[in-house]
């Protein structure tokens, strides 16, 4: 190598496979920004709110292990529309995109926190 040359350390990588909270919460970040009216998902003020893995964290998504099965916990950022309306929305299409992906899984309870607004956008392309 050159002098001054900076040679960079391959990064490790972990050969193991996601854990089933992570495999949910992934499905659960993706079901949940595929609904209407959701703008994004949100770590919170400090950004702790989330799944670990593999070195990355799955912001927004809090997927924790009951006795039996998993619940979940959503901290979204919304557009401009019927709260309510779209937690249920969220909820169904969560369960709908675990079971299909993860038919062996037993989804307990889905909690939907709404953070904040998102401001509306005229630039925003229509969904």
């Amino acid at each position: 190598m050159p002098e001054g040359a900076v040679e960079t350390a391959p990064m490790i990588v972990s050969g193991r496979a996601p854990s089933t909270a992570a495999r949910l919460a992934r499905l659960a970040r993706e079901a949940t920004l595929g609904v209407d009216g959701v703008a994004a998902t949100s770590a919170g003020r400090v950004g702790r709110r989330g799944t670990p893995d593999r070195g990355e964290v799955i912001a927004g998504v809090v997927a924790t292990a009951l006795r039996e099965g998993y619940e979940l916990s959503l901290y979204l950022v919304a557009e401009v529309v019927p709260l309510h309306a779209l937690a249920d929305r969220v909820r169904a299409g969560v369960r709908a995109r675990v079971a299909a992906a993860l038919p062996d899984l037993t989804l307990g309870p889905i909690s939907v926190a709404f953070e904040d607004v998102a401001e509306p956008s005229s630039t925003r392309p229509p969904r």
